[in-house]
């Protein structure tokens, strides 16, 4: 066998591959510099996902991988983006 070649431990676990989010859930894009809130818009057939900003913006295609569920204070700047704004006056 060729030292360059990878050893494959035959006893390990198979990897699993990560559920993909569903469609109307949040998700952070560690992929983009800076790490981009989205929420999963669509999801076809072949697993390309569609995310968009909180509060509208355009549509990008992050890689599955790159994908992390939102931190606690991502979570507030998602609930203050996504709020309806009240009319202020009388």
């Amino acid at each position: 066998m060729s030292d360059k070649k990878a050893h494959l431990d035959p006893h390990a676990p198979p990897s699993r591959p990560r559920p993909l989010p569903a469609t109307g859930s949040f998700v952070v894009d560690t992929g983009q510099r800076p790490s981009r809130i989205g929420m999963v818009t669509a999801l076809d057939d072949h697993g390309v996902l569609y995310l968009r900003p909180p509060g509208g913006g355009t549509e990008w295609n992050p890689e599955p991988e790159d994908l992390r569920q939102p931190t606690e204070a991502e979570w507030d700047l998602i609930r203050t983006l996504t709020s309806p704004v009240r009319p202020s006056g009388p």
